[in-house]
């Protein structure tokens, strides 16, 4: 079966972690877990990575109906949950500076938020074609959120290769810390424990530079 899924052209990770499911099937059906875990944390509490773009398009379709900035932008907040810019609403109500709220809310915008900070400060100084500013916001944050799709299918089979290879050694120790090896190579004296140690190391950093490879890989 495994000859013929490599022959077939399945990717290799997932023969990997068939072979290691017949062999250790515990051991893959960790491993699976924490590519499950891993994959919900990086997509992390900003929900759809459309949501900067409906964001923007809604301050620019407020701005056409008449209403103020600052109006535009608490309306349009409350229409994108996934985005984290409540305390922006906030400011905007208890009338502060548009300058602070500008600033409030540019790390809550990933990918437009450097510059959605100056575009705000001139729409709220000079008004003018404020709602154009905005749809050219939006229109950028679009094409980002669509490149950054295109990133993660390009590099998906090497951020799970990534994750197996660094998650197999892992599940090598749980099976041996199950089994009792671990304690017996700790017993056999001072060799037997820095042996244990060095190894531990090595695999913590193994981990860590696997887990450093797929934030950098991932969009």
């Amino acid at each position: 079966m495994l000859a013929t899924l490599a022959m077939s052209g399945v990717p290799w990770p997932v023969v990997v972690l068939t072979t290691l499911g017949a062999v250790q099937p515990f051991v893959a059906l960790g491993v699976v877990a924490v590519l499950g875990v891993g994959a919900r944390l990086r997509r992390g509490p900003g929900g759809n990575r459309t949501d900067e773009a409906v964001y923007h398009g809604a301050v620019a379709a407020e701005l056409r109906r008449g209403a103020s900035l600052r109006t535009a932008m608490v309306h349009a907040g409350s229409r994108v949950p996934g985005l984290d810019i409540g305390h922006v609403g906030r400011l905007l109500r208890t009338g502060q500076p548009i300058s602070v709220v500008a600033a409030a809310l540019q790390p809550a915008l990933p990918l437009t938020g450097r510059l959605a900070m100056p575009a705000i400060t001139l729409a709220a100084e000079s008004g003018g074609r404020a709602a154009a500013v905005f749809d050219r916001l939006a229109s950028r944050a679009l094409a980002d959120a669509e490149a950054a799709r295109e990133r993660h299918a390009a590099t998906a089979q090497a951020r799970l290769s990534a994750w197996i290879v660094g998650g197999l050694p892992v599940g090598a120790v749980v099976v041996a810390a199950a089994s009792g090896r671990l304690g017996r190579v700790a017993a056999t004296g001072t060799l037997g424990l820095a042996v244990l140690v060095i190894g531990m190391v090595l695999v913590g950093l193994g981990l860590a530079t696997v887990v450093i490879l797929v934030r950098r890989g991932a969009p």
